[in-house]
């Protein structure tokens, strides 16, 4: 067989040949898949396919619509594809259909960024493909990274089966000033007790539109993910769902870092415990009252590193919840770096009246929050800490201040604070 470049199997029938057991290509080249039919559709894969490309980047395609338009995909036409860019195609509405899904099985980084009309990055509305897939999205996606897309609304639409990737460990999600969330709620399913799920109808769906979504819910599980950065998400409201019981879902975050979502009101909720958290870092977040509940700040066994820097309405960092009660004690055993830097609103670190013990902690910046007379009610034990330092240099002899313990030297700082405010000299023009 030479030449026929749309062969793309030999009958649609059944085909039977006994005495066949190959299939002549390409000069000596010899094939053979058990039958025909299959033989016949390997070397149309093969001719046709990407099965030896491990990077695929399309960028600057302007008027390019889809990736693939038409009937499914065999599994191994994108069979070694690892690395997948779609970059700079403004025509695009969504990253990848539901009929490529399945080809990228082995699919360990994907990156989509300045597409200007990308409203979603799967779609799996096309043929079922969420009930048609089988196992995990993406099983093998190690990192997923969406950048600068101005009109994406979700990663996908709605889906029965949870959105799974059991091997992800690094998740960026950085200017997409129109998402709300991470897998969209247009069609909303409830439960009633002793009943199944059953779909709202049209009227009764309305009613509950404005309800808010967070970006994640209990229909996404990254049981690997190591590393969440999130920056200018401009209608995120909620992280993660109230009082949802899947919370081990983000169990294993080392890095949670979130920048400029300005209507951002809860960075956690008291039900998640992140053991395994390590740097936190949250700046430019405005509709932010407290970062913390104290349950969450219970569950910090290893966080190394906070720094809260650029939010106009943060209060406390740790804020007792309704509900909550104060143990004896706080204890923050890794936390060895604290940052607060420009919080105008800021009072205190947290104005229950528990203890917090520090035994890590030697480094500690203060930087313009005007209104922190005290860093806690409560007995403040940090053995290591010798300074608090108005500049974010860790190392050399930058001036610092030291009254024996926080609360007081966090004292003497607001009081000469508001001291120098008042001898200021003043320029009048009249």
């Amino acid at each position: 067989m030479t030449r026929c470049p749309n062969m793309k199997t030999f009958s649609q029938g059944i085909v039977s040949t006994p005495k066949l057991h190959e299939v002549q290509v390409k000069g000596e080249l010899r094939r053979w898949e058990g039958n025909l039919n299959s033989t016949i559709q390997k070397c149309y894969e093969e001719m046709i396919g990407f099965r030896d490309i491990k990077y695929l980047q399309l960028g600057h395609f302007p008027r390019l619509q889809e990736i693939w338009h038409g009937q499914a995909l065999p599994v191994s036409f994108f069979n070694n594809l690892r690395h997948l860019v779609v970059d700079d195609c403004t025509n695009m509405l969504s990253a990848i259909p539901a009929n490529l899904i399945r080809c990228l099985n082995n699919l360990r980084w994907l990156e989509v960024r300045n597409c200007d009309s990308l409203e979603e990055v799967l779609h799996l509305e096309e043929l079922n493909a969420d009930k048609e897939h089988i196992g995990p999205l993406f099983p093998k996606l190690f990192e997923l990274t969406l950048m600068d897309l101005p009109k994406l609304k979700r990663f996908c639409n709605f889906t029965e089966n949870i959105i799974e990737m059991p091997e992800l460990r690094y998740l960026a999600i950085e200017n997409c000033p129109d998402m709300e969330t991470f897998i969209s709620n247009s069609v909303v399913h409830v439960t009633t007790d002793n009943k199944e799920p059953e779909k709202l109808t049209s009227e009764e769906n309305f009613f509950l539109t404005d309800q808010i979504q967070p970006l994640f819910d209990e229909k996404v599980a990254f049981p690997q993910l190591r590393y969440l950065e999130l920056s200018r998400l401009h209608k995120v409201q909620h992280l993660w769902k109230e009082n949802d019981e899947s919370n081990k879902a983000f169990a294993n975050l080392i890095r949670l870092k979130i920048s400029e979502c300005s209507k951002l009101q809860k960075l956690v909720t008291p039900s998640w415990h992140l053991e395994n958290l390590a740097t936190l870092e949250v700046s430019k977040c405005h509709g932010l009252i407290n970062v913390l509940t104290l349950s969450t700040s219970e569950s910090l066994v290893n966080l190394g590193r906070m720094k809260i820097a650029d939010c106009k309405m943060i209060e406390q960092i740790i804020q007792l919840q309704v509900g909550e009660e104060a143990k004896g004690c706080v204890v923050f055993e890794e936390l060895g770096y604290l940052g607060l830097d420009c919080l105008p609103s800021l009072t205190s670190f947290c104005l229950g009246n528990y203890a917090l013990e520090f035994p890590s902690l030697e480094h500690v910046v203060v930087r313009q929050c005007p209104t922190m007379k005290i860093f806690s009610q409560g007995v403040v034990d940090a053995p290591k800490l010798n300074k608090v330092k108005p500049t974010e240099e860790e190392d050399g002899d930058d001036e610092g201040c030291w009254e024996g313990n926080l609360n007081d030297t966090i004292k003497k700082l607001f009081n000469e604070m508001n001291s120098k405010e008042k001898i200021e000299p003043t320029l009048q023009v009249q």
